[in-house]
């Protein structure tokens, strides 16, 4: 199954954040038993990770896909239109590079 990706966000917590197109599907919820570091969060409809403390914001969002894909058989990609809350350009074209690579 295919989930569209329409809003990513550093939230002032310092956690990356997307949300889904779809919103919640119940499963979703469970995502943190693979013990990835990867949480749903309800009241954002979304995935976040933790704020970053080795690893860059680039693989904190690669690394959200893979573990949504391992852990739900879910593909994560980015919707025609996309909001951008707090994401450097450099941030934002690396994603979207990322993105056509890896599903186009």
């Amino acid at each position: 199954m295919i989930e569209k990706i329409n809003k990513i966000e550093i939230l002032d917590s310092g956690e990356l954040y997307l949300c889904l197109v779809s919103g919640e599907r119940a499963s979703y919820q469970h995502i943190y038993r693979d013990g990835r570091e990867v949480y749903w969060d309800n009241d954002k409809q979304g995935f976040k990770s933790p704020k970053p403390r080795k690893w860059s914001y680039f693989d904190w969002y690669k690394h959200i896909c893979l573990v949504v894909s391992q852990s739900m058989n879910l593909t994560l990609e980015l919707a025609k239109t996309v909001e951008w809350k707090n994401i450097s350009s450099e941030l934002q074209l690396k994603i979207i590079n990322h993105d056509q690579s890896a599903h186009h």
